[in-house]
């Protein structure tokens, strides 16, 4: 099962679902077993992470932008692959686009999807069906 975990996007938690996860889901929909898990709405995401990994999630994707996003993702992505070293964790979204390499470096990301739309969309469901 794939995770898509969206990072809360400010301070207040506002609920903002970026339109390329929901639209990553829509095509996942039929295809492959996936769950959103909002930051926004989730006040215990790591927990609630936690335990999908633990009931057979193998995967998460990672929408993640400048600020509040990555001052979340990172010790959210750093404490999961600490508890689960098979979790393959796939980072997406303005940062990793612009710091591929500080991302994939870091030592919990395995995987920075880059570019927008269409492609990068293609490009993920192509990893889950090849592996």
């Amino acid at each position: 099962m794939l995770i898509l975990y969206n990072p809360p996007s400010s301070a207040r938690r506002k609920p903002v679902m970026p339109l390329s996860l929901l639209a990553l889901g829509g095509l996942l929909e039929g295809r492959h077993d996936y769950t959103i898990v909002d930051g926004n709405l989730d006040l215990h995401a790591l927990d609630t992470l936690d335990r999908l990994v633990r009931d057979g999630a193998d995967m998460l994707g990672v929408t993640v932008m400048p600020g509040p996003q990555l001052a979340d993702a990172v010790p959210v992505c750093r404490e999961l692959k600490n508890r689960h070293p098979q979790l393959k964790i796939s980072w997406g979204g303005y940062f990793p686009t612009q710091h591929y390499d500080v991302s994939l470096n870091s030592g919990y990301v395995d995987y920075v999807v880059r570019g927008h739309g269409e492609v990068v969309f293609q490009s993920l469901i192509d990893k889950l069906s090849s592996g």
